[in-house]
């Protein structure tokens, strides 16, 4: 039995056999699909893709296989899809810090990240969607709570 699916407007009325089952041995189901499409997506400055240079996807349809090795940022190409359509931040990343690349590591101030997503609507109309993230390298300052204490540190800081 062979699956056979019809994709509008991209496939311009193609039959695509998805599965290689299509020999004309069993029925064959058409679907005209009109939904949304993703195009292109740039990532900068998230986890192991650098604050430098932006690094560009292209999706292709009706599928788009992501391969690799462990760590070469398949997750985060899936995890960058869902910020950029949600905004929602991966699991654990509550305020974004580890899903931005570390400025420690780029010997940087500061890391701007950004993921930009280009798709088309149901209408075939084309969209950018961008979010954007910032990551500073700060030193942990602990502040007295209470003013005497300050005065007093403040006094051995500037007395030498």
């Amino acid at each position: 039995m062979g699956c056979a699916v019809r994709c509008h407007p991209y496939c311009k009325g193609e039959d695509l056999d998805l599965f290689g089952l299509s020999s004309g041995l069993g029925s064959r189901i058409d679907i005209d699909i009109n939904m949304s499409v993703l195009e292109k997506m740039s990532i900068q400055g998230i986890r192991s893709f650098g604050p430098e240079n932006p690094q560009r996807i292209e999706f292709f349809t009706p599928v788009t296989l992501i391969l690799g090795t462990n760590g070469t940022g398949k997750t985060t190409i899936i995890e960058c899809l869902k910020y950029a359509v949600t905004g929602e931040l991966p699991p654990g990343a509550k305020t974004g810090v580890s899903f931005i690349h570390d400025p420690r590591l780029a010997n940087l101030p500061e890391v701007k990240a950004k993921v930009a997503l280009q798709v088309k609507d149901v209408r075939g109309c084309p969209l950018i969607v961008s979010r954007s993230l910032l990551a500073t390298h700060r030193e942990k300052v602990i502040i007295p709570c209470i003013l005497s204490e300050v005065y007093h540190e403040l006094r051995r800081l500037f007395a030498s």
